[in-house]
């Protein structure tokens, strides 16, 4: 599996739509991630397990807690990620529940 895209909206410390574009990467296979302790590292980890799988990558951090404390109520927390597998390109997009 290749990531091309992912867009996180009201998700782990994001709290507008970031868009990340892996595309940059040109074909590489292998990638960091990197930034200082609570930059978000692990929750773009946690969005790309969140489209494909419905759950977090770890079992410390469940689901219902995904949601953004600081997002506005009326925005839905949720993830798309665009990815390829050898020359077939997939999106996923799932929403996280929240209340309103």
């Amino acid at each position: 599996m290749r990531p091309l895209r992912l867009t996180m909206r009201a998700f782990g410390p994001y709290v507008d739509e970031i868009n990340l574009d892996f595309s940059a990467l040109a074909g590489r296979s292998l990638f960091l991630i990197h930034g200082p302790t609570g930059a978000g590292k692990t929750s773009i980890l946690d969005a790309i397990c969140f489209a494909l799988f419905g759950e977090t990558a770890g079992s410390d951090r469940p689901v219902k807690k995904v949601r953004s404390d600081f997002a506005d109520a009326s925005v839905v927390s949720e993830v798309t990620f665009d990815f390829a597998l050898g020359e077939r390109v997939f999106r996923v997009h799932r929403s996280a529940d929240h209340p309103r």
